[in-house]
């Protein structure tokens, strides 16, 4: 995207507190609510479907075994909230900023231009309680030439998006969380006199968090490019292709995100990529984009 369309999302969502609520599993009420429209469906139907893996989720199957009449309401997806669910809060940020030139290979970009981001922040409980245990938290919580919200907020995890408002469609450039990778490397750091109070912070308040915290910020994108800006197709890359795309030589991302983790929401594989990064590739990115072998995920709403 360029500064102008960047600026203007960021000027027609909502500011201050944007909350999002999750417990473990959300990710497939929320699509398997979409996929369904405001029309009940049958349960034997529901398990021919695409969505038939959402169905074995611990927070779908006593729905589905009170089904008396043998269809699922979308009522009955809308009013679950289990005990719990947690609170998040969303903010905005960009990649690069836009004081700074945008260097493909450094900020690994897909396409010249800007990344919208997409912040997971913890709420103000957590941060209370983190406090109570480490009251020097703030010093480990920065991560440079990373893009997390800073300030007084604490960053879960991340997501950098491309997307064409036009054309309905968004691509998944990354998500990453510099907060766990942090709160590991302090328990392992056996010389810091913190380093107990980090390992039990580490298994206690932070144990969900530290777990599945993929799917959390996959979950909240998702979201997000449906509900709040209208996007109708979200590609996600594989991991191949994304290495390639975004000049990755060293130090690649783990694979799970880019394979395991797309599989898990249903996002399908397509040789067929976000028209708007075909046309707007040089000619070196448009051979690879052409390559039988350059693929994608790829979710329609």
């Amino acid at each position: 995207m360029d500064q102008t369309h960047v600026e203007f999302i960021r000027d027609v969502l909502p500011r201050g507190r944007t909350l999002y609520h999750y417990y473990r599993d959300h990710y497939a009420v929320y699509l398997l609510r979409k996929w369904m429209g405001d029309q009940p469906v049958c349960v034997r139907e529901l398990k021919r479907s695409r969505v038939a893996p959402f169905l074995n989720k611990s927070c779908l199957r006593p729905l589905l075994s009170q089904a008396g009449d043998g269809h699922l309401y979308p009522q009955q997806l809308e009013q679950l909230w289990p005990e719990n669910t947690r609170a998040y809060r969303l903010s905005l940020g960009v990649w690069p900023e836009l004081d700074e030139d945008c260097d493909l290979n450094w900020h690994q970009v897909t396409r010249k231009g800007r990344n919208l981001v997409l912040q997971l922040n913890m709420n103000a409980g957590h941060k209370r309680e983190l406090a109570r245990r480490i009251p020097e938290w703030r010093g480990v919580a920065r991560s440079f030439c990373h893009p997390v919200a800073g300030g007084d907020e604490l960053t879960l995890a991340w997501s950098r998006i491309d997307l064409d408002l036009e054309r309905g469609e968004a691509l998944i450039e990354e998500i990453q969380s510099d907060w766990v990778r942090d709160v590991r490397s302090c328990t392992n750091q056996r010389y810091r006199q913190d380093y107990r109070e980090w390992n039990a912070y580490q298994q206690s308040t932070f144990q969900l968090e530290r777990k599945i915290w993929p799917e959390i910020i996959l979950s909240a994108t998702l979201w997000f490019l449906i509900e709040e800006l209208g996007m109708q197709t979200v590609f996600f890359h594989r991991y191949e292709t994304g290495t390639k795309l975004k000049r990755i030589p060293f130090s690649p991302p783990p694979r799970s995100l880019y394979t395991q983790l797309p599989e898990q929401f249903g996002f399908r594989l397509t040789h067929n990529g976000p028209g708007f990064i075909r046309d707007s590739m040089d000619r070196r990115q448009l051979r690879l984009f052409c390559d039988p072998e350059t693929r994608w995920y790829v979710m329609q709403i």
